[in-house]
């Protein structure tokens, strides 16, 4: 489908005005308006006044040549987007290639026939609406995702304060059936513990979920500069008491002052499931030792542990969504598959990797490397 002529300004550039005149007397007979120019700098300033739809330059114009009004085109944020085809009388790919290289859309070798002549602008013209929609269709995507972010924030708070709630009652009655029945037949307390098991699964479970989804999206993301050692605070403190019902030995080696951007809440949460897990997978007796190195821009973590280890066969698979390791061993301790996906997500969201190393029987150590510097 052809452009409306009537509604395209072409500017030609050129320093003989007889030159100029023939290619206006041309485009003019196929419906386009025309504004001529003799030297590079007139040039610049008509295109600055009046935004032609498409320039013609001749490449010899005076003052500037057509390649430098070209790139200075190029390099105007109004004009930035107007097709330019450079003219001469001289030929050859080294031209042609300079013309790109400028910025134009096109060479023409001058004497040009009518019909070529047409037809390259034409060309050019529908190019840059085929540009222009382009563009317009992708401004309009992004508005709609950062619509669909906002959608699915809203969503996922919803979901998460309703769900919680509605948990919240199960397990607050659960709880309350187990103290209930505490003189209860056996089979009954049972039951009643299973219900109250069951709710405070599902209720981590529902966490779990929520955080997924906020921390795919960035949703609550925010970098700011934080102490490492207040940062790992509340995990390392909630890991003291998780050993303390296990009779694990915890070692927990000090950690350097060092302060850098990061979301301090995240990062907590992903070192904290590291030491869950490492309390989780090892056997009473065994020992989990937590260290902290500052080498060069990166600050290394390491959660270490003599637990269960991981099979070869099941590391690469382990930072997956909703992997858990098949075995019966790792199967009877309580996980949704969801720990170590999240873990990775929050270090690569402060562009750091997280990478195991793990024998079977022999325990593993988790390894987190965190940029500290740009």
């Amino acid at each position: 489908m052809t452009d409306n002529h009537n509604s395209r300004n072409i500017l030609v550039v050129d320093d003989s005005r007889e030159v100029a005149e023939r290619i206006a007397l041309i485009l003019n007979r196929s419906g386009y308006l025309t504004t001529i120019a003799t030297e590079g700098g007139e040039a610049l300033s008509i295109a600055r006044d009046t935004l032609p739809d498409l320039a013609l330059v001749g490449l010899t114009v005076p003052g500037l040549d057509g390649y430098e009004v070209c790139q200075q085109m190029r390099s105007d944020e109004r004009l930035k987007d107007v097709p330019v085809i450079i003219m001469s009388a001289a030929s050859g790919a080294d031209h042609f290639e300079k013309a790109l290289e400028a910025g134009a859309g096109d060479f023409m070798a001058l004497p040009v026939q009518d019909g070529e002549l047409l037809a390259r602008v034409e060309r050019q013209l529908q190019m840059a609406r085929l540009r222009r929609e382009n563009r317009t269709l992708r401004e309009r995507e992004h508005d709609r995702v950062l619509e669909l972010n906002s959608m699915k924030d809203r969503f996922v708070r919803s979901l998460s304060h309703d769900l919680k709630n509605a948990v919240g009652i199960v397990l607050g009655y659960a709880e309350m059936l187990v103290e209930e029945s505490s003189g209860a037949a056996p089979q009954v307390q049972y039951y009643a513990g299973r219900i109250q098991r069951g709710a405070k699964q599902l209720i981590s479970l529902v966490n779990s979920l929520v955080d997924l989804a906020r921390i795919e999206e960035s949703i609550g993301f925010n970098l700011e500069p934080v102490s490492l050692p207040v940062a790992l605070r509340g995990c390392l403190e909630e890991a003291q008491l998780r050993v303390a019902d296990k009779q694990i030995e915890l070692v927990i080696a000090p950690i350097p002052e060092v302060t850098f951007l990061m979301d301090a809440a995240r990062l907590n949460q992903a070192v904290g499931n590291l030491l869950s897990n490492a309390i989780k997978y090892t056997p009473a007796g065994g020992r989990v030792e937590f260290r902290v190195q500052v080498k060069g821009d990166q600050v290394v973590i390491q959660v270490a542990d003599t637990g269960l280890g991981i099979p070869p066969d099941d590391i690469p698979q382990l930072f997956k969504k909703f992997y858990r390791v098949n075995q019966r061993e790792h199967i009877s301790q309580e996980g949704a598959g969801l720990g170590l996906y999240i873990t990775r997500a929050i270090i690569e969201r402060h562009n750091g990797r997280v990478s195991v190393e793990s024998q079977p029987g022999s325990g593993s150590v988790f390894t987190i490397s965190l940029p500290i510097s740009g």
